[in-house]
């Protein structure tokens, strides 16, 4: 059986304002905090409240209903590393 992929996201939870508690395949847990400034282009749909609450996990990756998703190997190595991701 192969080894399961460790920064495979598992659950992600909207805990406030632009900011994600995201939890691993491993049970590696962190925040996600996304500046607003980093909302431009084709991530502006962010900045609806409504479309940002509407995150979910698909195929281990933080995702959104637009198409939109958060790398998870980045994630998960500056939440092992400082309990945090932010993207600035």
């Amino acid at each position: 059986m192969p080894t399961p992929i460790k920064w495979r996201v598992n659950a992600v939870e909207v805990v406030g304002h632009l900011s994600l508690l995201v939890t691993f395949n491993d049970g590696t847990q962190g925040r996600v905090t996304i500046a607003p400034q980093w909302l431009t282009g084709v991530f502006a749909d962010l900045q609806q409240p409504d479309m940002f609450k509407a995150v979910f996990v698909e195929h281990g990756a933080v995702t959104w209903e637009n198409g939109l998703d958060l790398d998870p190997k980045s994630m998960y190595d500056a939440i092992a590393a400082h309990g945090h991701y932010n993207i600035v």
